[in-house]
């Protein structure tokens, strides 16, 4: 089977002479490099918000930093988020303002974790769900290691709560 490449790779094969390869025909061959680079791998920085699915209003952080590796169609968004006020948040708590939309696939339920956090009341777990079609993420969590995953509300937070975490998704 023959390996398909992106469009943005040409074939330098036949620019060998006795097996020397002319330095203009190098420098070409690293420009590829470059675009197919560009093309497959996209970081950047994006701020999330933390609110709810009814409505979000009046929050205040010392800490609202994102940052993302897009590789392909795959998105790994890391999150960190601390409150200096909660403000008024309805409805189930939402991690919105992700960098790429998320597939919209019903099938598909893209999936990550929080793995530092602080003033959620006695959590035990806590993950994320995207939401396809969407820059959100919905977010859940448990208080005991038994219990089944139950999305969380303003109830669970704190104005200090803290969230550290990554959504690792398909892009759209």
């Amino acid at each position: 089977m023959a390996a398909s490449y992106p469009t943005s790779i040409k074939s330098f094969t036949t620019k060998a002479t006795n097996d020397i390869i002319e330095a203009a025909h190098i420098n070409a061959m690293q420009d590829e490099i470059t675009a197919l680079q560009t093309e497959l791998l996209t970081p950047g920085t994006w701020t999330p918000v933390l609110g709810g699915s009814g409505g979000t209003t009046g929050q205040s952080y010392s800490v609202q930093a994102g940052f993302y590796t897009q590789v392909g169609k795959t998105v790994f968004a890391w999150f960190g988020i601390t409150f200096t006020a909660k403000g008024t948040i309805t409805g189930d708590l939402r991690l919105s303002g992700l960098p790429v939309t998320i597939y919209a696939n019903a099938n598909y339920i893209p999936g990550g974790g929080v793995d530092l956090w602080t003033d959620l009341s006695t959590l035990v777990k806590v993950s994320v769900l995207g939401i396809q079609g969407t820059t959100t993420a919905a977010i859940y969590g448990a208080a005991a290691a038994a219990e089944d995953l139950t999305a969380l509300t303003t109830t669970n937070l704190a104005d200090t709560s803290v969230l550290h975490g990554v959504l690792i998704y398909r892009s759209s």
